[in-house]
Protein backbone atom coordinates (compact mmCIF):
# COMPACT_ATOMS: atom_id res chain seq x y z
CA UNK A 1 0.00 0.00 0.00
CA UNK A 2 1.29 3.37 -0.90
CA UNK A 3 -0.46 6.71 0.88
CA UNK A 4 2.14 9.07 0.27
CA UNK A 5 1.31 12.99 -0.56
CA UNK A 6 -0.34 13.66 -3.68
CA UNK A 7 0.08 16.74 -4.89
CA UNK A 8 -3.41 19.02 -6.95
CA UNK A 9 -3.64 18.50 -10.65
CA UNK A 10 -5.11 22.38 -10.22
CA UNK A 11 -5.84 24.85 -8.07
CA UNK A 12 -8.05 28.32 -8.35
CA UNK A 13 -7.92 30.50 -6.68
CA UNK A 14 -9.44 33.85 -7.94
CA UNK A 15 -10.85 37.39 -6.32
CA UNK A 16 -10.81 40.97 -6.04
CA UNK A 17 -9.35 43.10 -3.25
CA UNK A 18 -11.06 46.27 -2.48
CA UNK A 19 -8.83 48.72 0.23
CA UNK A 20 -10.17 52.24 1.66
CA UNK A 21 -8.33 54.44 3.42
CA UNK A 22 -9.88 58.03 4.97
CA UNK A 23 -7.76 60.24 6.79
CA UNK A 24 -8.51 63.45 8.80
CA UNK A 25 -6.94 66.38 10.79
CA UNK A 26 -9.20 66.99 13.99
CA UNK A 27 -7.82 69.69 15.50
CA UNK A 28 -4.10 68.51 16.56
CA UNK A 29 -5.26 64.97 16.27
CA UNK A 30 -5.49 62.87 13.13
CA UNK A 31 -7.81 60.01 12.45
CA UNK A 32 -7.49 57.16 9.89
CA UNK A 33 -9.87 54.73 8.88
CA UNK A 34 -8.80 51.64 6.88
CA UNK A 35 -11.06 49.12 5.42
CA UNK A 36 -10.12 45.88 3.57
CA UNK A 37 -12.00 43.43 1.82
CA UNK A 38 -11.15 40.50 0.27
CA UNK A 39 -13.77 38.60 -2.12
CA UNK A 40 -13.67 35.44 -3.68
CA UNK A 41 -14.77 34.59 -6.90
CA UNK A 42 -13.74 31.04 -7.23
CA UNK A 43 -11.97 28.54 -4.67
CA UNK A 44 -11.84 25.50 -6.69
CA UNK A 45 -9.36 22.64 -7.57
CA UNK A 46 -8.99 18.84 -8.88
CA UNK A 47 -6.86 16.17 -7.78
CA UNK A 48 -6.13 14.23 -11.26
CA UNK A 49 -6.19 15.90 -14.49
CA UNK A 50 -8.96 14.21 -16.14
CA UNK A 51 -10.71 15.30 -12.62
CA UNK A 52 -13.92 17.79 -12.86
CA UNK A 53 -13.08 21.13 -10.99
CA UNK A 54 -14.14 20.66 -7.13
CA UNK A 55 -15.90 24.37 -6.65
CA UNK A 56 -16.14 25.09 -2.79
CA UNK A 57 -16.27 28.51 -2.65
CA UNK A 58 -18.18 29.63 0.09
CA UNK A 59 -18.35 26.30 1.63
CA UNK A 60 -17.02 25.70 5.35
CA UNK A 61 -13.06 26.78 5.42
CA UNK A 62 -13.66 28.83 2.17
CA UNK A 63 -15.61 32.07 2.60
CA UNK A 64 -16.58 34.03 -0.42
CA UNK A 65 -15.51 36.99 1.68
CA UNK A 66 -13.17 38.31 4.65
CA UNK A 67 -12.94 42.27 5.91
CA UNK A 68 -10.50 43.75 8.22
CA UNK A 69 -11.37 47.47 9.18
CA UNK A 70 -9.25 49.77 11.76
CA UNK A 71 -9.52 53.19 12.87
CA UNK A 72 -6.60 55.21 14.47
CA UNK A 73 -6.62 58.47 16.09
CA UNK A 74 -3.04 59.60 16.83
CA UNK A 75 -2.33 62.67 19.00
CA UNK A 76 0.91 64.26 19.59
CA UNK A 77 2.98 60.73 20.86
CA UNK A 78 -0.40 58.97 21.48
CA UNK A 79 -2.29 56.30 19.37
CA UNK A 80 -5.61 54.61 20.08
CA UNK A 81 -6.40 51.88 17.47
CA UNK A 82 -10.00 50.06 17.33
CA UNK A 83 -10.24 47.11 14.60
CA UNK A 84 -12.30 44.37 13.47
CA UNK A 85 -11.67 41.39 11.45
CA UNK A 86 -14.69 39.77 9.41
CA UNK A 87 -15.36 35.98 7.83
CA UNK A 88 -18.46 36.05 5.87
CA UNK A 89 -20.72 33.13 7.13
CA UNK A 90 -20.31 29.57 5.11
CA UNK A 91 -22.50 26.67 4.62
CA UNK A 92 -21.43 23.06 2.90
CA UNK A 93 -24.91 21.46 3.71
CA UNK A 94 -25.69 21.18 0.15
CA UNK A 95 -22.07 20.69 -0.95
CA UNK A 96 -22.12 17.64 0.98
CA UNK A 97 -24.87 16.10 -0.29
CA UNK A 98 -27.59 17.15 2.64
CA UNK A 99 -30.65 18.87 2.37
CA UNK A 100 -30.95 21.72 4.32
CA UNK A 101 -34.23 21.35 5.50
CA UNK A 102 -34.45 17.64 7.03
CA UNK A 103 -30.55 17.09 7.93
CA UNK A 104 -30.04 17.51 11.81
CA UNK A 105 -25.88 17.97 10.93
CA UNK A 106 -24.82 21.58 11.64
CA UNK A 107 -21.96 22.22 8.08
CA UNK A 108 -23.03 26.08 8.61
CA UNK A 109 -21.73 29.19 10.16
CA UNK A 110 -22.79 32.33 10.69
CA UNK A 111 -20.29 35.60 10.09
CA UNK A 112 -17.72 35.93 12.30
CA UNK A 113 -15.98 38.85 13.65
CA UNK A 114 -13.01 39.94 16.44
CA UNK A 115 -12.63 43.42 17.79
CA UNK A 116 -8.91 44.58 19.17
CA UNK A 117 -8.37 47.70 20.45
CA UNK A 118 -4.72 49.29 21.61
CA UNK A 119 -3.30 52.55 22.99
CA UNK A 120 0.30 53.38 21.89
CA UNK A 121 3.00 55.83 23.17
CA UNK A 122 6.12 56.49 21.13
CA UNK A 123 8.59 58.83 22.71
CA UNK A 124 12.06 59.46 20.97
CA UNK A 125 13.96 56.35 22.54
CA UNK A 126 11.42 53.88 22.82
CA UNK A 127 7.42 53.30 22.38
CA UNK A 128 5.18 51.10 24.53
CA UNK A 129 1.77 49.68 23.21
CA UNK A 130 -1.12 48.02 25.47
CA UNK A 131 -3.94 46.15 23.69
CA UNK A 132 -6.73 43.41 23.95
CA UNK A 133 -7.19 41.08 21.13
CA UNK A 134 -10.74 39.69 20.48
CA UNK A 135 -12.05 42.37 23.02
CA UNK A 136 -15.50 40.49 23.16
CA UNK A 137 -13.91 37.04 23.54
CA UNK A 138 -15.73 35.58 20.45
CA UNK A 139 -16.17 32.12 20.12
CA UNK A 140 -15.65 29.93 17.28
CA UNK A 141 -19.17 28.73 15.69
CA UNK A 142 -19.44 25.24 16.32
CA UNK A 143 -19.92 22.20 13.60
CA UNK A 144 -21.13 18.70 13.48
CA UNK A 145 -18.32 15.95 13.24
CA UNK A 146 -17.22 13.48 10.35
CA UNK A 147 -16.91 16.53 7.32
CA UNK A 148 -13.99 18.32 8.50
CA UNK A 149 -11.21 18.65 10.76
CA UNK A 150 -11.69 20.58 13.86
CA UNK A 151 -10.93 22.05 16.93
CA UNK A 152 -13.31 20.75 19.87
CA UNK A 153 -16.23 21.88 17.59
CA UNK A 154 -14.91 24.07 15.89
CA UNK A 155 -13.75 23.78 12.53
CA UNK A 156 -10.10 24.05 11.36
CA UNK A 157 -9.50 27.34 9.99
CA UNK A 158 -7.24 29.58 9.80
CA UNK A 159 -9.23 32.98 10.31
CA UNK A 160 -10.90 31.44 13.89
CA UNK A 161 -9.50 32.36 17.34
CA UNK A 162 -9.26 29.30 19.35
CA UNK A 163 -7.76 31.34 22.27
CA UNK A 164 -10.21 33.83 23.03
CA UNK A 165 -9.44 37.29 24.72
CA UNK A 166 -5.92 37.59 25.06
CA UNK A 167 -3.92 41.09 26.57
CA UNK A 168 -0.42 42.21 24.99
CA UNK A 169 2.20 44.53 26.15
CA UNK A 170 4.40 45.36 23.75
Amino acid sequence: VNDSYVNLSQDNVRGIDYTLRYARDIGTARLRINGQVTQYLEQSSKLFADDPLDEVNGTLNNPKFTGAFDATLQWHEWRLRYGVEWIDGMDSTTYLGLDPATSTYIFHVPDYFTHSLSVQWIGDEFGITLGVRNLTDRKPPQISSGAYNRVGNAPLYSGYDYVGRSFFIN
